[in-house]
C-alpha cells in the first residue's frame, strides 16, 4: 500500500502536506520538524526537490526511508531522509485496522532569492491580474508560508475572485475544496473551469459524479468524454474504463481500446495496463499476447508495481513467453520492495521450498501491509497446528483483519473457530453467522461448513442441500460430502450409483478422502462396482503422489 504526500519548504521552512488515496494527515506533518537546509548547499546557491518514501508501521512510526527521486544533492537528500525518520504520523487504516504502508513525501528546498517570484505574483494580484492572483492564492493554500495578516480565508477569497475569469484559478479552487471534502463547492469550481475551457476539468467532474453524494454515472461519463476529446489522458483512461465496465454508457470494447490507446500514446501507464489486460483476454477479439507482454514490460520498466507483478506471473507461468523463474523472481522482488502486497505474497509461495524462512518473512510483510489473503494464511498456519491458547488468539485476530475486508476464507475460518471453540468461546449460532457471510461471498467451503453444522445437528436433508450446492460448482469437498450422504441414505434415499459418481469426480479433482474411498470400493467391489485390483492400485499410486497439505 502506498500513499503520496507533498511537503514544501521555503525560506521560512514551514510546510504542509497534500495527501491522496485516503491518507490525509497534513496537521500531523506540520507538527513534524522540517528538514534543515544544509548550509554547505545553501552557501553555493543550490537548491532542489527530494521525494522520499517512508515505511510507516502499524503505530505510525517511520521504520524505513528511501530516496524515490533524488535532488541531485546528497546533503539535501540526507536532510530530507533524517527529517522523516524523526516524525510519527497516524497509521494508515485498512478496513478499520492499522497496517504498514509506504508514504511518499516531497520536500522542496527553495533559496530565499526565489521568493522574489512570490513578490512579483503579489504585485500582479494587487494590480488585478487574475492569473497572478489565482497562482498566489493557490500557493498560499498549498504550501503555507508565513504572510503576516493574510489568513487562509483571505487566500480563498482571492482565489474565488480569480476563478471567475481564469480557468487555472478555477481548477485550483476546485482542488482546494476537494481536499477539504467540500464536494458541492468543488463541483461548482470545476464546472466554472470547464466553462473557461480547462482541459482537465472534465476528468475532475467525472470523478465527482461517479460517487456519492452526486452519483450519476451517465453524467460522469459525459464529462469524462468531454475531457477525453480535449486530449486529457486521465479523462481518456476514465472513458475507456467506463466503456469496459458499461458504467454510464453501453459496453463497447472497440471504444474502450480507442481511448486507452490515445491515453497510452501520451505515456499514461494505467492505460497501458488496461490495454495489456484486454490483449490478454483469450476470449476477446483483441487477444494479442505479444502486445500484452510488450505493454506490461514497458510499464514495468517505468516502475509500475502492477506491471512488475504481471511480468513476474508471465515469466513464472511461461504464458506467451519462455518460462524464466529467475526473471519472475526479479520482477516480484522489485514490486515487493515497493510494498506491493501481491508480489510479497507471490514470493511467499515462490520461496516455500527454496527458503522457508524468507518465505515466511514475505508472508508476514504482506499480512502487515494489510493483504487479506496473506492475513488469512497467517491465521491458517496457526490453525493447522495443535491448539495453543496464546497462538489461537493471534490466529483469530488475523482472521478478523482479513474478514473485515470480506475475504471468504477468513470468514469461513472464523466460523470454524466459533464452532470448535478455538481462540473464542464456542458458539454455534455465531459460527453459522460467519459461515453465512462466507457463502454470501460465493465461498464453496462456506457451503460445506454450513452443511457440516446442519449434519452435526442431525438436520440431514438441509445438510445434503448445502453439500449439493457446493458439489454443483465442482467443488471437490462438496462432491465428497454429497457422495457420503448419498451412500448412507442420510437426508434422502440411498443412491449408490450416484454416490460413486460423486466420489469419482471428487477424486479426479484431487480430494484425498474420495481417493481413499475409491480404493476400498475397487478392492471390495462396493457401490455397484466390480472388484478391480488394478484400479485400486492406480488410485493408491495417485494418492501417494498427491502432496499432503
Amino acid at each position: 500500500m502506498k500513499y503520496s504526500i507533498s511537503a514544501f519548504l521555503f525560506a521560512s521552512f514551514s510546510f504542509t502536506a497534500l495527501a491522496s488515496d485516503g491518507y490525509d494527515h497534513a496537521d500531523a506533518l506540520r507538527a513534524c520538524r522540517p528538514p534543515d537546509f544544509p548550509a554547505s548547499v545553501r552557501r553555493e546557491g543550490r537548491d532542489g526537490t527530494v521525494t522520499v518514501r517512508y515505511l510507516l508501521d502499524e503505530q505510525g512510526a517511520v521504520t524505513d526511508a528511501r530516496i524515490a527521486v533524488s535532488s541531485g544533492e546528497r546533503a539535501l537528500d540526507e536532510a530530507a531522509m533524517a527529517a522523516g525518520r524523526a516524525c510519527k504520523l497516524p497509521p494508515v487504516q485498512r478496513a478499520g485496522y492499522a497496517v504498514r504502508a509506504w508514504v511518499s513525501v516531497q520536500y522542496v528546498f527553495m533559496l530565499p532569492a526565489k521568493n522574489e517570484y512570490i513578490s512579483a505574483l503579489r504585485a500582479g494580484a494587487q494590480q488585478g491580474d487574475p492569473k497572478a492572483a489565482g497562482e498566489l492564492a493557490a500557493m498560499r493554500l498549498k504550501f503555507i508560508w508565513t504572510v503576516p495578516g493574510w489568513s487562509e480565508k483571505d487566500a480563498v477569497t482571492l482565489l474565488a475572485a480569480a476563478a471567475a475569469h481564469d480557468a487555472d484559478a478555477a481548477m485550483e479552487l476546485g482542488r482546494y475544496h476537494a481536499r477539504n471534502r467540500r464536494s458541492e463547492a468543488a463541483l461548482n469550481a470545476y464546472e466554472a473551469a470547464a466553462e473557461l475551457g480547462h482541459m482537465k476539468a472534465g476528468y475532475e467532474l467525472g470523478r465527482i459524479y461517479s460517487r456519492a453524494p452526486f452519483e450519476d454515472h451517465a453524467k460522469a461519463f459525459r464529462w469524462y468524454l468531454q475531457g477525453a476529446e480535449a486530449g486529457d489522458p486521465a479523462a481518456q483512461r476514465a472513458a475507456a474504463q467506463a466503456y469496459v465496465l458499461g458504467k454510464g454508457v453501453a459496453k463497447n470494447v472497440d471504444e474502450a481500446l480507442r481511448w486507452a490507446n490515445a491515453a497510452a500514446a501520451q505515456g499514461d501507464v494505467p492505460s497501458m495496463l488496461l490495454l495489456a489486460r484486454e490483449y490478454q483476454n483469450r476470449n476477446g477479439k483483441y487477444y494479442r499476447p505479444d502486445q500484452a507482454i510488450r505493454l506490461f514490460a514497458d510499464a514495468a520498466e517505468q516502475g509500475n508495481v502492477e506491471a512488475q507483478y504481471a511480468m513476474g506471473f508471465l515469466n513464472f507461468s511461461g504464458e506467451g513467453m519462455p518460462r524464466d523463474r529467475k526473471a519472475a523472481w526479479d520482477y516480484w522482488l522489485k514490486a515487493a520492495e515497493q510494498g506491493h502486497e501481491r508480489s510479497q505474497y507471490a514470493l511467499y509461495f515462490y520461496l516455500k521450498d527454496l527458503d522457508p524462512a524468507a518465505s515466511q518473512r514475505w508472508l508476514q510483510q504482506a499480512a502487515a501491509f494489510g493483504y487479506a489473503p496473506a492475513q488469512t494464511a497467517m491465521g491458517s498456519r496457526i490453525h493447522n497446528q495443535q491448539p495453543d491458547a496464546a497462538k489461537d488468539k493471534e490466529m483469530v485476530e488475523w482472521y478478523r483483519k482479513a474478514a473485515a475486508q470480506g475475504n471468504p476464507t477468513a470468514l469461513n475460518n472464523l466460523g470454524d473457530c466459533y464452532e470448535t471453540g478455538r481462540g473464542v468461546p464456542m458458539d454455534l449460532m455465531e459460527a453459522k453467522r460467519w459461515y453465512e457471510q462466507a457463502v454470501a461471498k460465493n465461498s464453496d467451503i462456506g457451503l460445506v461448513s454450513l452443511g457440516g453444522l446442519a449434519e452435526h445437528e442431525k438436520r440431514y436433508e438441509e445438510a445434503l442441500k448445502f453439500y449439493t450446492r457446493a458439489a454443483d460448482t465442482g467443488f471437490a469437498q462438496g462432491l465428497y460430502e454429497q457422495a457420503r450422504l448419498l451412500e448412507e441414505g442420510m437426508g434422502t434415499q440411498a443412491d449408490k450409483p450416484r454416490a460413486f459418481q460423486s466420489y469419482l469426480k471428487a477424486a479426479e479433482k484431487g480430494n484425498r478422502q474420495a481417493m481413499r474411498r475409491l480404493i476400498r470400493v475397487y478392492e471390495a467391489g462396493e457401490l455397484g462396482q466390480k472388484a478391480d485390483a488394478a484400479a485400486a492400485r492406480a488410485w493408491q499410486d495417485k494418492l501417494a503422489a498427491r502432496p499432503t497439505l
